[in-house]
């Protein structure tokens, strides 16, 4: 019996882990595009300084990398909500039988 009980501690101990972990990496996805999305606006009508690699504007490089990680993030976002609603649908019809 006290076997049972511990390895459900240990069990108990690495979900909170896992919680933890998945709870800091949407902390940082949520913070990355909030300041992605403060650069872009800060910078969006920047001038051209054109001292980046063969002479382009390195702005206009981060804007557009930036730009690129907010368009990742989004459609990352847009497919776990589509793939979320059906499962919720699914385990409330499951729970009203």
């Amino acid at each position: 019996m006290h076997y049972i009980h511990h390895k459900s501690s240990k069990q108990s101990a690495k979900n909170s882990m896992v919680k933890n972990i998945a709870l800091m990496i949407c902390t940082c996805i949520i913070i990355a595009s909030f300041l992605s999305a403060a650069f872009i606006l800060t910078r969006a009508n920047h001038e051209h300084d054109h001292e980046g690699p063969n002479g382009t504007c390195a702005t206009c490089i981060h804007l557009a990398s930036t730009e690129n990680i907010l368009r990742q993030v989004s459609i990352a976002i847009i497919t776990s909500v589509f793939a979320f609603v059906p499962y919720v649908f699914f385990c409330m019809a499951l729970t009203f039988q």
